[in-house]
């Protein structure tokens, strides 16, 4: 089966690319179903090639199969620089789409237990700053939540 060439294909996951493109090392995105997820992260980044005359945001989508390798892991879609020299582990983070809540944030902490997390979509409206920050502390974990985004890193 083909790789689609319509924006829909874009659309679909242009969450992921537009992080993929600001991304600087290494970054990882949860999944039910971790194999749908990498084809239409390639899927978007290929059909991305057909609309480079428009500029951007498509320019910088078009470049992402040949600057990350996209690979499925158990739970998780793995997206690694390809010419990254030799980055040591735990640089990475997790970003996480979808969750824009406190108990969103705990629960997805809790579950991956990575160095880092990031969620676009959660900020410091949408969180109780202050129990998230109070759990954090007695976690291990230093909170910072801003207007774009919520930080979670294991001290």
């Amino acid at each position: 089966m083909g790789y689609s060439k319509s924006k829909k294909a874009i659309r679909r996951v242009e969450l992921y690319l537009q992080q993929l493109v600001i991304a600087e090392g290494k970054i990882e995105f949860p999944s039910d179903d971790p194999a749908t997820l990498s084809y239409r992260i390639r899927e978007g980044s290929t059909a991305s090639k057909g609309y480079v005359s428009e500029g951007e945001p498509y320019l910088g989508y078009a470049k992402i199969v040949s600057r990350f390798r996209i690979h499925t892991r158990t739970g998780f879609v793995s997206c690694e620089l390809r010419d990254e020299l030799s980055q040591p582990e735990g640089l990475g983070y997790v970003s996480i789409p979808d969750v824009s809540d406190t108990l969103g944030v705990i629960g997805a902490t809790i579950k991956h237990r990575a160095p880092l997390l990031l969620f676009p979509d959660a900020n410091i409206h949408t969180v109780v700053y202050d129990k998230l920050v109070l759990w954090g502390e007695k976690q291990g974990y230093r909170i910072d939540a801003d207007e774009e985004s919520v930080r979670v890193e294991r001290t």
